[in-house]
C-alpha cells in the first residue's frame, strides 16, 4: 500500500521533498520509496520555476526586512510569522478577486506582522504592515491609494490599477508611501500617495533616472489611476537596498503615524543613539533602548514642566 506524504501545513501548497517539513514520517520508508510525496496544488502547477524563485526571493527578503527591524529592537521578534500559510479562510476572495496564481502563491508564503506581539504598525517611509491572511488587507491591497475607480477595465480613464498579478507589500499610512510588486515582471515600484511619483531613494533626486538602465518606466496611460508609468526597479535590488538602508541608518525605523514620539527621529538622537551603542556589528540593544527610553521620558518630563512654568 502506498502512503503520501503530507507537507508540514497539510492546507498549504507549498510542496517540497525536503523531509525536515514533514512530521510524523520515517525517513527510512522515505528512501525505500514506502512513502510518496503528494501531488503539487493546481497553483503549483500553474507557476514555473523561476517563477517561484522570484516569489521566494520576495518573501526571503521581506523576512530579512522585519528580522532586521527586530535586531534594531523597533519589533518583538516574537511577532514575525513566518510563512507558509494556511489560507483556506480566504480562498473564495482571492477567487472573488480574481487574483494571479502568483499573487495568492506569495501571500502564502510571504512573512507577516502580529501588530499586537510585534507592537508596531508602521514599516516603511509611512507605510504600514500588511497581512494577507486578514480580508480587510487582501482587499485594500486591490486598491492601497484608496482611490476607488468608477470604471471597470484598466484602459479606462478612471480604470482599475492593480493588476491581478501585482500586489501591495505594505500598505499606506497617513497619505505617504506605498511599496508594490508586479509578479509578472519581478520589479518593485515605491510611489508617494499624493505626488504620485517615486520615494525609491536610489531613484528620487536621481537627473539621469529617465535613461539610467537600473530603472523602468512605462508609457503613461490613459487610465489616470495607472502607476506603470512611475519609475521601478528590479524587486531583489529594492528589496536588498531596503535592508541596506536600515544598516547603514539611511532610513531609521519609526517616523510614522502611529509609532509614537519615542521613535521619532526628528525628536530623538535614533542614529547616534545607534551608532553610540555598537550597531550594526556588535550592536548592544539593551542599552540603546534603556537610553532611548530614558530621552524620551526626559522630553515628556521638559515638555510638562515647561506647561507647569506657563500656568
Amino acid at each position: 500500500m502506498i502512503a503520501y506524504l503530507q507537507p508540514h501545513n497539510s492546507s498549504s501548497s507549498i510542496y517540497s521533498l525536503d523531509v525536515k517539513w514533514i512530521q510524523g514520517i520515517n525517513s527510512a520508508e522515505y528512501e525505500m520509496g514506502l512513502v510518496m510525496p503528494e501531488p503539487p496544488s493546481t497553483m503549483d502547477q500553474q507557476l514555473t520555476p523561476t517563477q517561484k524563485a522570484n516569489l521566494h526571493e520576495v518573501a526571503d527578503l521581506m523576512l530579512e526586512i522585519y528580522q532586521t527591524l527586530a535586531n534594531m529592537r523597533f519589533l518583538n521578534p516574537a511577532g514575525i510569522i513566518k510563512g507558509p500559510h494556511n489560507i483556506d479562510n480566504v480562498r473564495e476572495l482571492y477567487e472573488k478577486l480574481g487574483l494571479d496564481p502568483s499573487i495568492t502563491y506569495l501571500h502564502k508564503i510571504l512573512p507577516y506582522i502580529d501588530i499586537f506581539v510585534a507592537g508596531q504598525t508602521d514599516f516603511f517611509q509611512g507605510g504600514i504592515f500588511a497581512d494577507f491572511r486578514l480580508p480587510e488587507d487582501i482587499e485594500q491591497g486591490r486598491d492601497p491609494f484608496y482611490i476607488g475607480p468608477g470604471d471597470d477595465d484598466y484602459e479606462d480613464e478612471d480604470g482599475p490599477y492593480m493588476r491581478p498579478w501585482m500586489t501591495a507589500l505594505s500598505l499606506v499610512g497617513n497619505h505617504q508611501s506605498v511599496i508594490l510588486y508586479d509578479a509578472r515582471r519581478h520589479r518593485i515600484w515605491i510611489i508617494d500617495q499624493e505626488s504620485w511619483d517615486t520615494t525609491d531613494p536610489a531613484i528620487r533626486g536621481n537627473a539621469d533616472r529617465a535613461v539610467d538602465e537600473d530603472y523602468e518606466s512605462g508609457e503613461r496611460s490613459v487610465n489616470e489611476n495607472s502607476f506603470e508609468h512611475v519609475p521601478s526597479r528590479p524587486a531583489g535590488d529594492v528589496l536588498r537596498d531596503i535592508i541596506r538602508w536600515y544598516r547603514s541608518l539611511d532610513i531609521l525605523p519609526g517616523g510614522g503615524e502611529n509609532s509614537g514620539r519615542e521613535w521619532d527621529g526628528d525628536e530623538l538622537p535614533l542614529r547616534e543613539l545607534y551608532i553610540k551603542h555598537g550597531w550594526p556589528d556588535d550592536f548592544d540593544g539593551d542599552a540603546f533602548q534603556a537610553e532611548r527610553l530614558s530621552y524620551a521620558m526626559s522630553m515628556e518630563d521638559t515638555e510638562t514642566q515647561n506647561g507647569d512654568d506657563s500656568m
